[in-house]
């Protein structure tokens, strides 16, 4: 009787399990394609069109990441898109986005497409967003959202996105799992999350034409996430251009890539002189000398650092590496070498919360001898008055870049 029992048990379990795979391999998504089609932008700053790009990565991450979708690479249907012409796609009204873009959708095979509208409204934006079925070519049912009074820090941390994923898929009855995680992963900014706006500030620099931008950009995605494979994409795109890989003709692959090497390494040199130098700081060194009971002052010392930015000679190599393996039919004279005895100036200015500047030094260096170099910033007779829970070290320099540094206020021993 009991080895019936135990039998019996045992085939309940095991029938329970195969349901339950049943159910988990059932899910209406398995194998469904899904594709995101470029964000329409509206009443943006040119500054501001990473957002289109980023936020189509970042849509595509999470819904690779956390429902059961197939989501098609963003590359693919760039190459359909650029591929068409008007004549080859079917009839539709050209000022009709939504025809246009479920025809891309259908011609990259995708079962689902998400389209996005981003608007300016000020200081904030609003997103729209809607699912729509590409075979009947109407929306799934109750699969839209929208989102609105946006700051751009959202949008650049990844937050409002995973807003807009987790309230998609919810709404098409995703994995309550997969929801719960993605509603956890909101919460914080993710190496993912970096690499798609690494990303997409690489995409804008290389739709601009600026090759070293992009390549630096490209590079910090690559470092953000080795899942994201789009990076690698783009990096052999870009290469392809500068190496002339799609350019027959000797003479004028000669000509053209030339001209365009030129630009290229003027504009490196411009991003080495104003990315060089990074100046940092050890909270932990700040010390407190001099101190006066009787005026209840106090002298303040912090010391800052100078030093080189391994980023930007790593970009260097990388140029030099395949600018060398370029075919080149006579010497392009093109000047590669890198000058780094320019002159820095830097200002130091202490300022406590409430603006109040209370200290302020100048200093150069020049040679790569000098980076490493540390400077004490000294604060001389501070009043209790003058120290707030912060205090700010704004950095000005003749690089493009200055620097504000943020440190812990000091508790005054009276």
């Amino acid at each position: 009787m009991i080895l019936r029992k135990r039998f019996y048990y045992l085939f309940v379990l095991i029938l329970l399990s195969f349901n339950g795979f049943l159910f988990a391999a059932d899910s209406k998504f398995s194998g469904k394609k899904i594709v995101v089609y470029p964000p329409v932008l509206l009443n943006l700053d040119k500054a501001n069109s990473w957002f289109a790009d980023f936020i189509q990565g970042q849509l595509s991450t999470d819904f690779q990441e956390y429902s059961d979708f197939s989501v098609i690479n963003r590359m693919d249907l760039e190459a359909i898109m650029s591929e068409q012409t008007l004549a080859e796609v079917n009839s539709y009204a050209l000022n009709d986005d939504s025809l246009q873009s479920m025809e891309y959708a259908s011609l990259v095979h995708a079962d689902y497409l998400v389209t996005v509208k981003i608007i300016g409204t000020g200081d904030t934006y609003s997103i729209n967003c809607n699912v729509a079925d590409v075979k009947t070519s109407t929306g799934v049912s109750g699969a839209a959202c929208s989102f609105n009074g946006i700051k751009e820090s959202e949008i650049s941390d990844g937050s409002c996105v995973h807003k807009i994923s987790y309230d998609l898929l919810s709404k098409m009855g995703s994995d309550e799992k997969k929801l719960q995680a993605l509603n956890q992963q909101s919460k914080s900014n993710t190496n993912e999350v970096n690499a798609n706006y690494n990303l997409a500030k690489g995409i804008q620099a290389q739709n601009e034409g600026n090759v070293v931008e992009a390549l630096v950009f490209y590079n910090r995605a690559k470092q953000n996430s080795v899942t994201i494979q789009e990076t690698e994409g783009r990096l052999n795109v870009l290469n392809d251009k500068i190496t002339g890989a799609s350019i027959k003709n000797a003479v004028t692959k000669d000509i053209q890539l030339r001209k365009e090497w030129a630009k290229i390494w003027d504009e490196f040199k411009v991003y080495l002189r104003d990315n060089l130098l990074q100046v940092y700081y050890t909270p932990d060194l700040l010390q407190l000398t001099d101190i006066n009971y009787s005026n209840r002052t106090v002298t303040i010392m912090l010391p800052v650092f100078i030093r080189e930015n391994a980023e930007c000679w790593q970009i260097y190599y990388n140029l030099l590496s395949t600018y060398n393996k370029v075919s080149k039919l006579d010497d392009w004279k093109i000047d590669t070498r890198c000058q780094t005895d320019t002159l820095y100036n830097y200002t130091f200015e202490i300022k406590n919360e409430a603006g109040k500047t209370i200290a302020k030094k100048s200093c150069k260096t020049k040679s790569v001898a000098n980076f490493g170099e540390r400077y004490w910033l000294k604060i001389s007779s501070v009043s209790p008055e003058e120290i707030s829970d912060k205090i700010f070290v704004n950095v000005e320099t003749n690089c493009k870049n200055g620097l504000v540094m943020e440190v812990p206020g000091l508790k005054l021993p009276f």
